[in-house]
């Protein structure tokens, strides 16, 4: 929620967001209405691993487009207790032509205080399962669609309780039933049946578009048919070597040096144009690193699988971001 009094500052005058949640959907919904306003150039993407002083930095740097800039640092919360202190005593004179996002999946009190003086915190939890249905039912009205009956039990039958898929979901139901219509349990059986069956491909295209909650279905879903968690995590470690390895492309000159078939290498240089090349190197060290806690047996098989999904797909630049836009992995 808001703090108190900052409704009365205008997206143009607040000096921080704080988005407090581990809902990755809500997460990158709050994150693209902070960002609404302000040219995707200016904006410089940065970790809860980064130095305290590059962060502090970026903060104080000036665009080189004019107007304001935007420094987003992902998962605060993981960066120890420096950089949030830092970060709040940054707050008590913040640079006016610069705005600080904050992700964070902990609370943080006092970096939260620090927030509200100088603009708002936004809740992006998970939440109850009843929470998930009043917003599956928001969802489907601003969609033109009104679930009926025992229908949003079904969607969630269906894809499960990941935002990101069940937003997916609507999408789908509203292109297939058009406008104004009536979604039944029968609908959601019919569109999605056989929907289970989640193939390889798909799980991979989620992880690498940064779609986490559909692709953490998906893996889920093949894991359950079977699927060894060891045998997904090898084919994201190769789905991210080719992606480094085809770089900017174009796709012809790919398919040609990489023997890929042109589908293939086009979905694949328009994967990668969603890393800087910094960030898609540490998702590949990311991956390796699952693999390697994963044969040592520091963790499950299944938690090391979904520590990556999660890690790689938190490192994709959010939608609208160009290959040439500033990131805070250099």
């Amino acid at each position: 929620m808001p703090a108190a009094g900052a409704a009365a500052m205008s997206p143009a005058t607040i000096s921080a967001v704080l988005i407090l949640g581990d809902d990755a959907y809500l997460v990158s919904e709050a994150l693209a209405k902070a960002l609404s306003g302000i040219d995707p150039l200016s904006v410089e993407e940065l970790n809860g691993a980064e130095d305290g002083d590059r962060v502090l930095s970026a903060l104080e740097s000036t665009s080189l487009f004019g107007g304001r800039r935007a420094v987003v640092v992902r998962s605060v919360d993981e960066s120890g207790a420096d950089l949030p202190r830092r970060l709040a005593a940054y707050l008590k004179d913040p640079n006016p032509d610069c705005l600080l996002i904050l992700t964070s999946a902990k609370p943080l009190a006092a970096l939260a205080e620090a927030v509200r003086k100088a603009g708002h915190v936004v809740e992006a939890a998970k939440g109850r399962r009843q929470d998930v249905f009043m917003w599956l039912r928001d969802k489907s009205r601003e969609r033109g669609l009104r679930l009926t009956g025992d229908a949003p039990n079904a969607l969630l039958e269906s894809v499960g309780e990941e935002r990101m898929a069940l937003a997916q979901a609507l999408e789908e139901l509203s292109l297939a039933l058009g406008p104004n219509a009536n979604v039944t349990r029968e609908a959601v059986a019919r569109q999605f049946r056989g929907r289970t069956q989640s193939n390889a491909f798909a799980f991979l295209d989620a992880v690498t578009t940064g779609q986490t909650g559909t692709a953490l279905v998906a893996m889920r879903q093949l894991v359950d048919h079977g699927e060894a968690p060891q045998a997904l995590l090898g084919m994201l470690t190769r789905q991210l070597r080719l992606m480094i390895e085809v770089g900017n492309g174009p796709p012809a000159k790919v398919a040609k040096a990489l023997g890929l078939h042109p589908f293939r290498a086009e979905k694949l240089v328009k994967f990668a144009a969603g890393y800087s090349p910094p960030a898609l190197a540490l998702a590949f060290r990311e991956v390796a690193d699952a693999d390697r806690r994963l044969k040592a047996g520091e963790e499950s098989d299944e938690l090391a699988l979904e520590r990556a999904v999660i890690a790689v797909s938190g490192l994709r630049r959010p939608v609208g971001a160009t290959s040439g836009r500033a990131t805070g992995l250099r």
